[in-house]
């Protein structure tokens, strides 16, 4: 006589296997066993390669560093032209109601405003390049195509630089009274901080351009985009 068959016996191919992932087959519960699910950001990550990295590293400092110079520049110019307005200054350019103090201070008044408004204005585009940089280094390549045009644009502008003859240089040659006046002479801290915003500048950006379209980041961005 045969023993009963064990109800409770199932044959080895309906089994569960404990290292199955997701859920087990009875009552859709959690696989204790199972192997973690795989995050995408995590992988990108992962496989982020040197080339992006780098590009990132530069989309963010590389501004901070060019606004700080900036402000440092323009705080020279000021004091330059504090010193040396009055040899520009005549009686007829001063108005009846107002001192040679008072319209030289109205002046670096008007000098200061501007220059407020341009550090604002770089603050912006900083605060985009890192905010931009920080999507570029996601994987997304819409920003790494706008940071593209920025730094195309950045590089053009800032050119000039590298030969004293940026935003920040002075003209020390004024006309006063149909006659050629030159002022002092611009210092060498101004001369110096005019070459290290261009310098900084140049590098900067070519070197962005070059490792945000090298082969490892086009795999990258292409990996990104199919995930």
């Amino acid at each position: 006589m045969t023993s009963p068959q064990n109800p409770w016996q199932q044959e080895p191919s309906q089994q569960p296997d404990p290292y199955q992932q997701g859920y087990s087959q009875q009552g859709g519960q959690p696989n204790p066993y199972a192997a973690p699910p795989v995050d995408t950001g995590t992988t990108l990550a992962a496989h982020r390669p040197l080339t992006v990295n780098i590009a990132f590293w530069i989309a963010v400092l590389a501004p901070i560093v060019v606004t700080l110079l900036m402000g440092a520049s323009m705080l020279s110019i000021s004091e330059f032209i504090g010193q040396t307005v009055g040899a520009t200054i005549t009686e007829q350019d001063i108005p009846e109601n107002m001192t040679r103090d008072e319209f030289r201070s109205a002046m670096m008044a008007g000098v200061m405003l501007v220059f407020g408004f341009l550090l604002f204005l770089f603050a912006v585009l900083t605060t985009l390049w890192i905010v931009f940089g920080f999507k570029m280094r996601a994987g997304r390549n819409w920003a790494r195509i706008t940071l593209t045009v920025f730094a195309a644009v950045w590089l053009v502008f800032m050119l000039p630089n590298l030969f004293g003859n940026g935003m920040t240089s002075v003209d020390t040659t004024q006309t006063v009274n149909g006659q050629t006046v030159r002022m002092d002479e611009v210092p060498t801290v101004l001369t110096a901080l005019n070459i290290s915003i261009g310098a900084v500048s140049v590098v900067s950006t070519i070197a962005f351009l070059v490792l945000v379209w090298l082969r490892p980041s086009n795999w990258f961005f292409s990996a990104a985009k199919r995930a």
